[in-house]
């Protein structure tokens, strides 16, 4: 095996300066490298109180791979400490000296503290990769940045992957400031595909598959008066002098406290009551020769107890001597239920939907999640997060066979309401559950709920065991610092690998995008080769429900795939300005904002500097996307013809001519409208004359979909749940009742998705139709 990956951690809290949690950042980025499969693959090196003279004697003590400090900064340099613990500033041209001496030794650099960015951009040019900060960054969003970013490395991701999972910690965690950490690539790298540690088959390699299966153990406690009697059980069966009614071991009962205040020393102490008798039964069931440390062993175990105090511990943090058993480089993961756990087995299918139940007061944290998730998985993530506000849909609901659902702070009777309808899985959040573990198979209940431990647990699990197909238990265990309790009858969890994000099927993406993603590579392949053009200005339409919010993601990834080795595109979101009054200047000043254009310098240097970076003679595109707009959800309200004038005079008469030689903008936006002929005409009389700088178009409408686009659909697995011995008949039955309609073909095919394809073959086979969904249910 290869030399471990160094990283070295240098922290800085000068005397006089805001006190730092230096040390909780340390604890999150060593306990998320130990839960990673590639954990054996890296090594963390610590520096405190750090001095440049300790920065420069670390580089060459470790000659590390990744440098990571974390303290405070300001524009124009970083606080080290000095001799006399007071700040020692050292600037962004030292830092950049110091590196410069030793190219290529560093591959990325991680500079967590203030105003960092400059220093970033001082150093890329000598590593692979630097990170840095545009604006203050808080202790708690500093650390979990950094956890996850971590993570996500200690799995094999890519840097720009890393990135974004620590983004969405941030999100999760409640904080602002997540798009304030950005990547500074030295030219020619692009983080997308820059991997520290690669895993087998260039994918994350599962944890199970490291070390050996979890040895399983079923602890049943049982309160008598003020005694505990402890009994266990393996493989389905007592261990000699475990036997019900045997007598086990008794064991003082811990005082009465809330779950909270239990320690995870007092909840080991519990379980195994007997240092002695603990060794003999791990000796036993490991096959150790010697004696075995609790944490040298995966362990799962399962509490049995009808004590509803012990019902709600939260077991994920029991601890051996100070150290957490989940959060071990071989994670112990816990489950409690008042019944024995029967052999069931629960198959997850990874890569699926997940279904909220929420009530209306819950629509903040509802909107909370879905952000988090957007901003781990993109837009992608939102298209497989449905919310549903009755048990009749979350029936319905269900019959799509989401792989997980969230109820999400409602009455504690849904939860066996729910079980009837989700065999499988059903994740609580929000309330405490604990006493429907009983009856429900439950996996996951949140029974302490903590500010934003719910929030931070869900984007776990759609990240490890919805998208990865990793074990939900061990998930949870770890999940928003112990704080989930776990409730389960499953003995085995099974779930299917799972897929790439940015690929994630959905009829509303994959369902016929090909005329407007061939105009729209053609107007781009145009542009770059016309030497006299510099903007193009394209509006994108859509009726109401075809989606024209996803046309930009869609377009994105074609780009970068036929686009590569003939032009280098990068793409920056612009918004509209609330206030459309006066128009023009809005829509100026928040060019110069999304640009951070100084307002005293040329608007041509700001919009080259934000476009891709320079290689070899490649042609450089700047995307400018102003959103999409329209009456549905997630949309900016609707356009108006003025608005559409000021937008493309903009394009025309302020970023044409101000573009700078060497750099093209793509200027784009959508707009959700029955009016697509008003809108060609007003780009065509815009552009009626002749402009050699500048163009304009309309992308064409998508509102039809041919019988040949939808069989192609349907023979691919990866789109459609369908059964394939019903997949020719589902082409020519939804093509002969909706001639080709693309927005009554994406209700049928969502409803077939979600109500089973066979019930609506037969309705449409008899001419008969599904009732229409509510205006309030999201497809």
């Amino acid at each position: 095996m290869a030399d471990p990956v160094t990283i070295l951690f240098l922290g800085a809290n000068p005397d006089g300066s805001a006190r730092l949690r230096l040390d909780r950042e340390v604890r999150e980025i060593r306990r998320a490298l130990e839960q990673t499969a590639l954990r054996e693959r890296f090594r963390l090196e610590t520096l405190w109180a750090s001095s440049f003279e300790d920065l420069l004697d670390g580089l060459l003590r470790h000659a590390p791979a990744v440098v990571h400090f974390s303290g405070h900064g300001r524009p124009d340099a970083l606080l080290f400490e000095g001799a006399d613990g007071k700040a020692s500033a050292v600037s962004v041209e030292a830092l950049a000296r110091l590196f410069g001496a030793l190219t290529g030794q560093v591959r990325l650099v991680v500079f967590n503290a203030c105003d960092s960015l400059r220093a970033a951009a001082a150093v890329a040019p000598f590593v692979e990769c630097a990170v840095g900060t545009t604006e203050p960054v808080g202790d708690r969003g500093a650390a979990a940045f950094a956890a996850a970013f971590y993570r996500g490395i200690g799995y094999g991701r890519t840097v720009a992957e890393a990135a974004e999972l620590g983004r969405s910690a941030i999100l999760a965690a409640g904080l602002a400031g997540a798009d304030d950490l950005v990547l500074t690539p030295r030219t020619g790298v692009d983080p997308g595909r820059l991997v520290l540690v690669a895993s087998d088959r260039g994918r994350p390699i599962d944890p199970k598959v490291l070390d050996a299966t979890p040895i399983e153990l079923t602890v049943h406690l049982t309160r008598e008066l003020d005694r505990v009697r402890v009994r266990y059980v393996h493989d389905g069966r007592p261990l000699p002098g475990h036997e019900p009614g045997g007598g086990g071991l008794l064991t003082a009962a811990p005082p009465p406290a809330p779950g909270s205040a239990v320690s995870g020393n007092t909840m080991f102490s519990l379980l195994f009551p007997d240092a002695l008798a603990r060794v003999e039964l791990m000796r036993a069931l490991t096959g150790a020769a010697t004696q075995p440390s609790p944490d040298r062993y995966r362990w799962r175990i399962r509490i049995r107890t009808d004590d509803p105090a012990f019902l709600r511990w939260p077991w994920a943090r029991t601890a051996w001597e100070g150290q957490p058993l989940a959060a071990g480089a071989r994670p112990w993961t816990f489950e409690v239920s008042a019944e024995d756990a029967p052999r069931l087995v629960a198959s997850l299918p990874a890569g699926g939907r997940v279904v909220a139940y929420a009530p209306i007061e819950r629509a903040d944290e509802v909107a909370r999640l879905q952000a988090a998730l957007a901003a781990g998985a993109g837009a992608y993530a939102r298209d497989g997060f449905q919310v549903v506000r009755t048990v009749d849909e979350l029936r319905d609901a269900w019959r799509g066979r989401p792989a997980a659902v969230l109820v999400l702070g409602a009455d504690p009777g849904v939860g066996p309401m729910a079980a009837v309808f989700c065999p499988t899985l059903l994740y609580l959040a929000g309330f405490d559950g604990a006493d429907l573990a009983i009856r429900a198979p439950l996996a996951v209940v949140d029974a302490r709920p903590e500010p934003g431990a719910w929030v931070a647990a869900a984007v776990s699990f759609w990240q490890q065991v919805v998208l990865a197909g990793g074990d939900p238990v061990a998930t949870a265990n770890t999940a928003g610092g112990g704080a989930l309790q776990v409730h389960t009858r499953f003995s085995r969890w099974q779930a299917s690998e799972g897929r790439d994000m940015p690929g994630w099927p959905h009829p509303r993406r994959r369902l016929d995008r090909e005329v407007q993603r061939a105009r729209a590579y053609e107007q781009v392949q145009k542009l770059v080769e016309n030497r006299a053009r510099r903007t193009v200005a394209v509006v994108a339409t859509g009726e109401p429900g075809h989606e024209v919010l996803a046309l930009s993601e869609l377009l994105e990834d074609h780009f970068k795939r036929r686009g590569r080795g003939q032009f280098r595109i990068q793409r920056l979101r612009v918004a509209f300005p609330a206030d459309r009054e006066h128009l023009g200047d809005g829509l100026v000043l928040l060019l110069h904002d999304a640009l951070r254009h100084d307002p005293a310098g040329r608007l041509g240097d700001s919009l080259d500097a934000a476009g891709p970076r320079r290689l070899g003679d490649t042609a450089r595109v700047l995307w400018l996307d102003w959103g999409a707009f329209g009456g549905s959800p997630g949309l900016e309200p609707p356009l108006r013809l003025q608005d559409l004038r000021a937008w493309l005079a903009l394009c025309e008469e302020v970023i044409a001519e101000q573009c700078p030689p060497g750099l093209s903008v793509y200027c784009t936006l959508a707009a959700e409208t029955g009016r697509h002929d008003l809108v060609e005409q007003t780009v065509a009389d815009h552009g009626q004359e002749f402009r050699e700088r500048f163009a304009a178009y309309v992308l064409p409408p998508l509102t039809h979909v041919t019988l040949a686009e939808l069989q192609d659909y349907f023979s691919d697995p990866d789109n459609t749940g369908i059964d394939r011995g019903l997949a020719g008949r589902a082409a020519s039955v939804l093509y002969r009742v909706t001639t080709g309609d693309y927005a009554t073909l994406l209700r049928d095919i969502e409803r077939g998705e979600r109500l089973g394809w066979k019930p609506l073959l037969d309705d449409l086979d008899r001419g008969t139709r599904p009732p229409a969904a509510g205006d309030d249910e999201l497809l």
